[in-house]
């Protein structure tokens, strides 16, 4: 994934947490599983849902004379 192997991904997440700590990469990385399932279930939810879209729309509609 961009061009980075297994071992440029390991010295990133260790020069991370010795810059930030490891109570804050835990929180971050929470807070960002959170919003992922957050985000999925509110996907999902959404295009379960039937569309509730009127037969005709009012601005295309016929005049009725």
């Amino acid at each position: 994934m961009f061009g980075l192997g297994l071992w440029e991904w390991v010295g990133i997440f260790l020069l991370a947490t010795l810059l930030f700590g490891p109570k804050f990469i835990v929180k971050t990385a929470t807070s960002l599983w959170n919003s992922l399932t957050g985000f999925g279930k509110s996907f999902q939810a959404a295009t379960a849902e039937p569309e509730a879209l009127p037969e005709e729309p009012r601005a295309l509609a016929a005049p009725k004379d």
